[in-house]
């Protein structure tokens, strides 16, 4: 979109620009200039959100584009996949076998007594 001469966002430099260039110059180790580098990001932030121009497509961030990958990779050379279906295994493995300790105990009470169990009591309630 073209911004004509007379409006206000063309008379004006431009903010992404200067941010960029304070960014550059600014001296990290100071504290003063570091708090000033954040309000100038509130405010930019600000005039693009209250200007409209938030949402609109731009070069700075563009999630909507993703680039199709090139190259694919086995869900089990990724670490936190493997860590986690390592995790699920040793819960499950965990589950069967509080079942199988149970078998033996319920047969042994039978059926009718099974039934007759009173409820565990639920975390939070008074007994």
């Amino acid at each position: 979109m073209q911004e004509s001469a007379g409006t206000p966002q063309a008379q004006e430099p431009d903010m992404d620009g200067v941010l960029a260039e304070f960014e550059a110059r600014c001296d990290r180790s100071d504290p003063d200039q570091l708090a000033m580098l954040e309000q100038m990001r509130a405010h930019t932030r600000r005039l693009h959100q209250q200007r409209g121009d938030w949402n609109k497509p731009n070069t700075r961030r563009n999630c909507n584009s993703a680039a199709p990958r090139t190259t694919t990779t086995a869900p089990k050379a990724i670490a936190a996949y493997r860590d986690y279906k390592q995790h699920v295994a040793k819960e499950t493995a965990w589950q069967q076998l509080q079942q199988q300790r149970k078998a033996p105990m319920l047969a042994l009470l039978g059926q009718a007594d099974q039934q007759a169990l009173p409820a565990p009591p639920q975390h939070g309630t008074e007994l």
